[in-house]
């Protein structure tokens, strides 16, 4: 129970809430301490002249009619219901009429010393005068009195000051704790996917969030494109493993079988021989994908030891057409080439030399007899672009970015019966991208392919 409520406490929303509530509430409080202490309760300012009108006008009648109680004659010269005259015996400070709903005006009357004629306002009346009057031989001081027009400011003049700082630190309280939740319902709703995502749930994303266009959107997108790229990854290592699986049964196959007859023809040497010789060759296709494999998941993982030097791109060509050539020769294939001679990149020269070598070997294996191979490099802004074209059959169109996914094959033109491991353009995809590079396929205009690769210039 306590560990609940101590991980609750520390939770981004509470202490969002608790900051944003404890700066308004400081603020606020200072705010209202130092307006009340400097808050005018009375202000003075020149004498009204509708109000030095009435109050001549009232002082005229009572010099005319001298009155002989002059207190039923203010009371009955009372003009509204929120006006109204009042008279202050300068000898006792007496103070007549004193409705309540006045209080303020004529306690500030009967405390005041007035020496000239003004108008002064406070917080619920406003007060002209004075002008003096005699009745009776008594002296005295009349003014005039009007109630103000209700307003807030009124009401919460009125208010208890306790009153006047909790009003405040409520609606605060309300709108923080509204702020806050808003700020920390989306994160809590990207922990819950990501403790999902964590147990196993990789196709579970943030949908809602996305839609924001502040810094909890955009981490949202980011995390969304982040799970694309680990789920990509797992399902392409499940991939492998189970296409890896598959491909390991055929040669296993064959090599049981292979032994299974080695066995059966013991007593018959040429038979034996050639069982023996299917069997070595079986084991070394296992050695070979095992290799591949390997080789794959270094560079995947980038546990290659890299080794980047200034390489002439052309001084890699060169031996690999050779080479290649070579093999092309018993079917009768050209190897053609258009190489720029200075042209330089950074690059490691054996993996760089690995990722040509596979493309290569793949346009000869699916080059027809008495075709041409051609290798072109060309120069596009900062970039080099090598393409190895052929005269094969070509794949299908949608087929084309799936040949660099490992074991891929097509019904045409990668049957099995062509051989290899299916790894080679996986492997020169990997190899690329450490160049920070890119490769790509794309079938001809008549017929073939061409695999062009790029790769940035040295600097």
């Amino acid at each position: 129970m306590i560990g609940s409520i101590t991980r609750y406490l520390s939770s981004i929303g509470v202490k969002l809430f608790l900051w944003f509530w404890l700066i308004i509430v400081i603020s606020v409080s200072s705010t209202s301490f130092i307006s009340h202490q400097l808050a005018q309760e009375v202000i003075i300012i020149p004498p009204l002249v509708s109000d030095i009108k009435k109050l001549k006008s009232t002082t005229a009648k009572i010099s005319k009619n001298t009155p002989k109680n002059i207190q039923k004659f203010i009371q009955q010269a009372h003009f509204s219901q929120n006006s109204f005259f009042v008279i202050k015996n300068i000898q006792n400070n007496n103070i007549y009429p004193q409705p309540e709903k006045f209080n303020d005006a004529t306690d500030y009357i009967k405390k005041s010393t007035f020496n000239n004629l003004t108008t002064i306002k406070l917080p619920n009346s406003r007060i002209t005068g004075p002008i003096k009057i005699s009745a009776q031989q008594t002296k005295y001081l009349l003014f005039i009195v009007h109630k103000n027009k209700r307003s807030i400011h009124m009401v919460l003049k009125q208010l208890p000051y306790w009153l006047l700082i909790s009003i405040p630190v409520i609606i605060s309280f309300i709108l923080c704790w509204f702020l806050a939740k808003t700020l920390s319902k989306p994160i809590s709703q990207m922990k819950k996917v990501a403790n999902q995502f964590g147990n196993g749930n990789l196709a579970i994303r943030l949908e809602e969030n996305c839609q924001r266009s502040d810094e909890i959107g955009d981490l949202a997108r980011t995390f969304n494109n982040m799970a694309d790229k680990i789920q990509s990854n797992v399902e392409a290592h499940q991939r492998l493993l189970g296409d890896m699986s598959h491909e390991l049964r055929s040669p296993m196959t064959r090599l049981q079988v292979a032994l299974a007859l080695a066995d059966k023809s013991k007593d018959q040497p040429e038979t034996l021989n050639k069982h023996i010789l299917r069997c070595e060759k079986e084991v070394e296709n296992l050695d070979n994908m095992l290799s591949d494999v390997l080789s794959l998941s270094r560079l995947e993982n980038s546990m290659h030891h890299i080794h980047f030097d200034k390489v002439k791109l052309s001084d890699i060509l060169i031996p690999l057409i050779e080479d290649n050539q070579y093999l092309a020769e018993d079917k009768d294939i050209a190897i053609t080439s258009k190489l720029l001679d200075q042209c330089f990149i950074e690059a490691d020269p054996q993996l760089l030399s690995s990722a040509f070598n596979n493309v290569l070997l793949n346009a000869v294996k699916y080059s027809p007899e008495n075709s041409k191979i051609t290798v072109q490099m060309k120069l596009v802004d900062n970039t080099v672009l090598v393409s190895i074209s052929d005269q094969g059959s070509g794949v299908p169109e949608h087929t084309t970015e799936s040949l660099f996914t490992p074991f891929f094959r097509t019904s045409t033109a990668r049957e099995r019966k062509t051989g290899g491991t299916g790894l080679g353009l996986a492997i020169s995809k990997q190899a690329v991208l450490i160049h920070h590079g890119e490769i790509s396929a794309q079938n001809n205009e008549t017929d073939g392919l061409t695999v062009t690769i790029s790769l940035p210039l040295l600097a």
